[in-house]
């Protein structure tokens, strides 16, 4: 796992469906995206994704949703990592 994400008290995943990764984090967890998956229900994982309630929503939704958060510092960093 990156060292910065193994060092930060709260995780932010947005856009990605990365749900077995997600569950594995022991972390406090933002999880927001809107493919189709199962709901996390784990004390640790806030999950928003409005696909789960059967809902349909565009991308613009995510992006919304995560600038609401004040993430967007956040997104253009991890878009540099290598994973």
């Amino acid at each position: 796992m990156i060292k910065e994400i193994e060092e930060a008290d709260t995780v932010y995943i947005v856009d990605l469906n990365m749900l077995e990764v997600v569950e594995k984090l022991p972390q406090r967890v933002i999880f927001i995206d809107q493919h189709i998956q199962k709901r996390i229900i784990k004390p640790n994982i806030k999950q928003v994704n409005p696909i789960i309630s059967g809902k349909r929503v565009s991308l613009s939704y995510v992006g919304c949703f995560a600038s609401l958060l004040n993430v967007e510092l956040y997104l253009s960093t991890l878009g540099q990592w290598e994973i």
